[in-house]
């Protein structure tokens, strides 16, 4: 695969007994590039950064790290070992930046708050 992104999120969908958490999303993050996801309760922002870190896998769609590294085939041990991993809290708004995702390829670092 040759593509210019850090993290390549393609048609990505989850469901949970029936309730549709995540339809058909796409999310692209370029390397060096910080983005922020909001939304309201139960938009399925958890389940994004649990889809990204292993925690849950899609029921379809395309994760991809990097240039080639499918993080839907791998553990979320595997996951963490890549660098990416997510401590999801109900801490204060002033101490999130503990409470982070963090990308750590060999040529950069992003991180994105759960």
């Amino acid at each position: 695969m040759d593509n210019k992104y850090m993290l390549t999120v393609e048609d990505v969908s989850k469901t949970y007994d029936g309730f549709k958490a995540i339809t058909n999303l796409t999310f692209y993050l370029f390397d060096g590039e910080l983005r922020t996801v909001i939304g309201p309760n139960g938009a399925g922002k958890s389940t994004f950064f649990d889809l990204i870190t292993g925690r849950a896998k899609p029921d379809k769609g395309k994760i991809e790290f990097g240039f080639d590294t499918d993080l839907t085939v791998l553990n979320e041990y595997e996951i963490n070992r890549l660098g990416i991993g997510c401590f999801h809290s109900r801490a204060p708004a002033a101490s999130l930046l503990r409470f982070s995702t963090v990308f750590r390829p060999p040529t950069a670092t992003v991180s994105m708050s759960c």
